[in-house]
């Protein structure tokens, strides 16, 4: 690298980690041009260091780098345990070896969005359907006639490979008998290779897993996959069952995404704990949307379906095709991707 290409930026939370790293830079023959304070207003200053180095931690905040920008990230201080990087240099000699290590190589975890419709479920608390229903919508939107990828993004209890009996799915993505193709993107080289592929299916459901784990600026592999989903202005399905404790998370999710967009095409399905009449669906329909501001449908109640689906390893239309759970979800799914 020419001398006068020797720029760089920090991107570092704890102010002691990023003083030390500054000043090993500045000892060491790079003029540190930015000194970054949060990813905001880093995101608005990058277009004008093109060819700087980043030395970011991991704990400072999501943020897209340009092409021609190398990324650098180190292990964070203020949030140790959320931490994925291994680079953690206490020395001058350790900074510039971790640079020369990556001379030729940029590590980014930006996951460009995609130019296919999304549908997002996302579940708050456990057993809530969202699995099958991701499954369910899956199958309908294919049956459509759209090329469709349906993605296993839930990290912890995965279960589609399993539903299928189709696995190595993270190394490529593979087709079922159902008319759609399967994927799982769980870490990053899976998001990667995913996100790489995804521009070529007309219509893309993730199903993400729980709603609370992904972290807004985090650089986990679900932080990066609910950045992609918001970034691709995905349709969200919000599953969750109708309780106490759920209340409070899916309006603090509601207020979260409106934060993050201009436009919000959520809908949250509730699961009643008790089978309810014409009367009752609708009056909880009611009062929960003047809760959360977001449309509010109550799915039924369908075990018998499901668990004959899940025997059958195959979907709700094949084995079940009078669910009443696909017709309480096609209505979410026929409504056109807002503009």
């Amino acid at each position: 690298m020419a001398d006068e290409e020797r720029i760089a930026i920090t991107a570092i939370r704890d102010m002691n980690q990023e003083g030390f790293i500054a000043a090993s830079l500045q000892r060491s023959g790079w003029k540190v041009i930015y000194r970054a304070t949060s990813p905001a207003v880093l995101q608005e200053r990058l277009p004008e260091f093109p060819c700087a180095l980043v030395l970011s931690s991991d704990d400072f905040g999501y943020f897209e780098v340009g092409q021609s920008n190398r990324l650098i990230e180190l292990r964070g201080r203020s949030q140790p345990s959320g931490s994925q990087s291994q680079l953690d240099p206490r020395s001058d000699f350790e900074v510039e070896e971790i640079i020369r290590s990556h001379a030729t190589s940029t590590i980014s975890t930006h996951i460009p969005a995609t130019t296919a419709k999304v549908t997002t479920v996302a579940s708050i608390g456990g057993r809530s359907g969202a699995t099958s229903i991701a499954i369910a919508s899956a199958d309908y939107l294919s049956q459509r006639g759209s090329s469709l990828l349906l993605v296993e993004g839930n990290r912890l209890s995965p279960r589609i490979a399993y539903h299928f009996q189709i696995h190595n799915i993270r190394e490529e993505i593979a087709r079922t008998q159902y008319g759609f193709s399967i994927s799982e993107a769980t870490d990053l080289e899976s998001l990667r290779s995913f996100a790489h592929e995804a521009d070529n299916f007309d219509e893309i459901v993730l199903d993400l897993g729980s709603a609370t784990m992904a972290q807004v600026g985090g650089r986990r592999a679900e932080d990066l996959l609910g950045s992609w989903s918001n970034n691709s202005r995905a349709r969200i399905l919000l599953t969750a069952r109708d309780d106490e404790k759920s209340k409070g998370e899916i309006s603090q999710f509601v207020l979260r995404e409106q934060s993050l967009r201009q436009v919000l095409d959520l809908t949250v399905i509730l699961l009643p704990s008790k089978l309810l009449n014409r009367r009752e669906r609708k009056k909880l329909i009611d009062e929960r949307s003047d809760i959360y501001g977001v449309p509010v449908e109550v799915i039924s109640r369908d075990p018998r379906a499901i668990e004959k689906m899940e025997l059958a390893h195959s979907t709700l239309t094949f084995t079940s095709p009078k669910s009443q759970l696909l017709r309480d979800i096609a209505p979410h799914l026929e409504r056109g991707r807002y503009s």
